[in-house]
């Protein structure tokens, strides 16, 4: 055990929570639990444009939700702080200034609208004196780095051995005309200043490195060592989009009710499987953890196939023990602030009819909705079977008791008229329309005989 392993994770505080930031936390922790350490969550937020940094106590309460944890951060502070990269200004100035001094760094006066394709005139070669001029006559300038053009190469240790020839790189911009810092810089400045050993990131960085490793050598920072997992692909979509939302967002995933373990046994098992096992769909982080080796990461991106999850998270609340699955429907029922009684017979009866937590409450609002309009929805599909609705509520009445032997006995009576099979069915319709709810009999016991009648009489315009 290595306790002076230091892994950084960073991320940028935006509109929504993308999953792939708690990915990339546990496959951290699964290292920092496997072989010591410390993670390091760092903040990035010199980009103005994206960052939203007044969200950060939402996304910690999501990442503490699904049972992620840091050592050091800006919420917990930590020998090396500040963790936010707006409060390390004067760190990211003061490096800019040794590498303009050093002439790894130059200020670029051409168009800022030039500053991704490279210095259009010959700042680099500018003497002092023109330098001077130009800033005297408060001409905006970004800053650039003078990228060594040579073969590059690093270890990384999912991928082995990495090289990358850098002749056809432009000198990349480090500070902005704004003077905030970019992330090449802010990362090469911030992984010297908060003693990083290594970086676990997404494969989407792997050619960052290069360019960092540059910066991090001529400021004398020490290396740290490299791991680029797989990241998500999607057919069609930009699932990387700043304002994307929906399946790609862990907050959404968590209102439509999907469990926290569920989440991760995905999260996991996108990129990661542990050798010699055929089927982890029922693994929790610590199933994981007793055999985690790097060796076992993919290096092919990962489709997100969202329908998979929506099938872990239907088997984990099929296996959850009663006790813990009514556990996680209080904790969500609060989470929704969803405060309609809903008894606990009912919420057994429909563990295994769901897909999700929220299918829950919209089963339940089917079941209890005597609205005019969905009373209208059921007479209409019910329309000439009405006849076999008013047998059934005539029955319904008469049954004193409300036991499922009961309501089967109502159906039999029932069904001398007009049988078995249409009975049963007329009498699905009306308490729960088209949704599938397993056995209506146990339904219809859960809602009790004065709800079922109630809504019966309605559907009947009795009422």
């Amino acid at each position: 055990m290595n306790l002076e392993n230091r892994i950084r994770v960073a991320f940028a505080p935006l509109k929504s929570t993308f999953i792939g930031l708690p990915r990339a936390l546990l496959f951290n922790m699964l290292f920092r639990d496997s072989y010591g350490g410390k993670i390091i969550l760092r903040i990035d937020d010199t980009d103005g444009l994206r960052a939203q940094p007044e969200r950060l106590k939402i996304v910690f309460d999501t990442l503490h939700w699904l049972g992620i944890n840091w050592n050091e951060g800006p919420d917990i502070g930590g020998e090396y702080a500040p963790y936010i990269q707006s409060e390390r200004k004067s760190s990211y100035l003061k490096a800019t200034e040794h590498l303009i001094k050093k002439n790894r760094a130059y200020r670029c006066f051409c168009n800022q609208s030039a500053n991704s394709h490279g210095c259009l005139r010959d700042c680099k070669n500018y003497s002092q004196n023109e330098i001077d001029n130009r800033l005297s006559e408060g001409q905006q300038y970004c800053v650039r780095y003078c990228i060594n053009n040579e073969i590059e190469s690093y270890f990384d240790l999912i991928h082995g051995e990495i090289h990358k020839e850098l002749k056809d790189i432009s000198d990349p911009v480090i500070v902005r005309t704004d003077g905030t810092p970019t992330f090449h810089l802010a990362t090469a400045v911030d992984e010297g200043a908060l003693r990083i050993t290594h970086i676990i990131r997404g494969v989407d960085h792997i050619e960052s490195v290069f360019i960092q490793q540059q910066i991090m050598k001529d400021l004398g920072i020490k290396l740290p060592q490299y791991a680029h997992f797989s990241i998500y692909e999607s057919e069609g979509e930009n699932i990387y989009a700043d304002n994307l939302k929906g399946k790609y967002d862990v907050e959404s995933l968590r209102r439509e009710g999907f469990l926290g373990r569920a989440i991760v046994n995905f999260l996991i098992t996108s990129g990661y499987m542990p050798k010699g096992v055929e089927d982890c769909t029922l693994f929790e982080y610590n199933d994981f953890l007793t055999s985690f080796d790097l060796k076992n990461f993919s290096q092919s991106n990962q489709f997100y196939d969202f329908e998979r999850l929506i099938s872990i998270n239907r088997k984990w609340i099929r296996h959850l023990p009663e006790e813990q699955y009514l556990s996680e429907v209080e904790q969500y029922f609060k989470f929704v602030d969803y405060s309609f009684h809903v008894p606990v017979q009912l919420r057994l009866v429909l563990k295994n009819h769901i897909d999700t937590l929220g299918d829950l409450i919209r089963k339940i609002s089917v079941l209890y909705d005597q609205s005019e309009t969905m009373v209208q929805v059921i007479q209409n599909e019910i329309g000439s079977e009405r006849v076999v609705l008013k047998k059934i509520y005539d029955e319904c009445v008469k049954c004193s008791h409300w036991t499922q032997e009961d309501l089967k006995s109502v159906i039999v009576k029932s069904a001398i008229d007009f049988g078995k099979k249409r009975c049963y069915e007329v009498f699905r319709i009306a308490l729960t329309y088209k949704e599938p709810f397993g056995s209506i009999l146990e339904i219809a016991e859960c809602l009790g005989r004065e709800i079922t009648i109630s809504k019966l009489s309605k559907i009947l315009e009795l009422e």
